[in-house]
């Protein structure tokens, strides 16, 4: 990586990939398609071969010595804060696509339609309304779950076994429709 350090407090201000072409000279900072010209070689340097941090926060990283540090706390908090909804945001949309999913593949909105329309005309089975009040206490189990999966990072939203399992009476009345 390449680093662009103001000389005053060893402040970080951008990072860039060593394959990227970055000059800085009386004009600025300037690279193929980003241009600061408040960046001049009086008040900054280019610093080749850095390590790159864990988390890197432009405005809040000191680079010193070949040591990475923290300079601005409520800075990098705040980052991390956001990065952290970010995350949170992304992986409540995948529960609840991946649930969304999960009932389709058992019953599609067709079949969905049919056994309804089956069930309200009084055309289905004892049997088969029985699989029809279990798969919508499944469907119900589903929609209840995918908040709570989303919020605890320890489980896998691919996982089956992070999912309530639909009843097999179910998924055989939902392939019959």
């Amino acid at each position: 990586m390449k680093a662009v350090r103001r000389k005053a407090d060893n402040m970080i201000q951008y990072l860039f990939g060593d394959d990227l072409l970055v000059v800085l000279n009386k004009d600025g900072l300037h690279t193929k398609k980003f241009r600061a010209t408040d960046i001049r070689p009086d008040t900054h340097e280019i610093i080749e071969a850095v390590a790159a941090p864990e988390l890197y926060v432009g405005g809040a990283l000191k680079y010193t010595s070949g040591k990475w540090s923290i300079s601005n706390q409520t800075i990098y908090e705040a980052h991390v804060t956001e990065m952290a909804e970010q995350d949170h945001q992304r992986r409540l949309s995948e529960a609840r696509i991946a649930c969304q999913k999960r009932i389709y593949a058992v019953a599609d909105l067709h079949a969905q339609m049919n056994i309804g329309a089956a069930s309200g005309a009084g055309l289905l089975s004892t049997a088969q309304m029985d699989a029809w009040r279990a798969g919508l206490a499944w469907v119900a189990q589903m929609r209840a779950a995918w908040r709570p999966l989303a919020d605890d990072t320890s489980k896998d939203i691919n996982s089956d076994d992070s999912w309530p399992k639909c009843p097999q009476a179910t998924i055989e009345l939902a392939a019959a429709f």
